[in-house]
């Protein structure tokens, strides 16, 4: 996370405290925080009749919020905008600074990949992607107590069995048998 480019680390940081989906965040605008509340339109979930939030965030995601606003690129109407090499703005985007999902990927991608760690990619498994981003902080608000059905509502998922795909990626689940 240190070693990330401003705007990469304010992503990861969102994404972590908020469960959102990439995409999602992307397509956030600079007023969707009025300093209290948080509005976020969940595309996926939406589609299925709900996904609109109103978020009163805790504040480390508040703080994250906040950081965010205090880091606008040019005019970009976006929460999260970056400075590409190349200000050129691409097909289905307003402004060269927008992000998109396939953009922090990427990014995320090369720094993972430049950092070169073991840990990061252990022999015969995948590296992390993005998204595991999202599913460590399901872990975490797991692990500190809050009810599945909160982090199910936060994260957008249409129903627990798929919260618990998350929860269960990031640990180990021990049966003890007794013979």
């Amino acid at each position: 996370h240190a070693t990330a480019p401003g705007w990469l680390q304010r992503a990861m940081t969102l994404s972590l405290l908020s469960l959102q989906r990439p995409g999602d965040l992307c397509a956030l605008d600079r007023d969707c925080w009025d300093g209290a509340h948080w509005r976020v339109r969940q595309s996926k979930s939406e589609s299925a009749g709900y996904g609109l939030m109103r978020i009163k965030p805790h504040a480390e995601l508040a703080a994250a919020l906040d950081e965010c606003h205090r880091h606008p690129v040019d005019d970009c109407s976006r929460l999260l905008a970056y400075v590409p090499q190349r200000k050129k703005t691409a097909a289905g985007r307003e402004h060269w600074a927008e992000l998109s999902d396939e953009i922090l990927s990427r990014q995320f991608a090369a720094l993972r990949d430049a950092l070169d760690h073991p840990d990061l990619a252990p022999a015969g498994l995948k590296p992390p992607s993005y998204y595991e981003i999202k599913a460590l902080g399901v872990r975490l608000y797991e692990e500190a107590g809050r009810p599945v059905e909160w982090v199910q509502a936060l994260a957008g998922h249409q129903d627990a069995a798929t919260t618990r795909i998350y929860t269960g990626r990031h640990s180990e689940k021990w049966v003890d048998v007794t013979l």
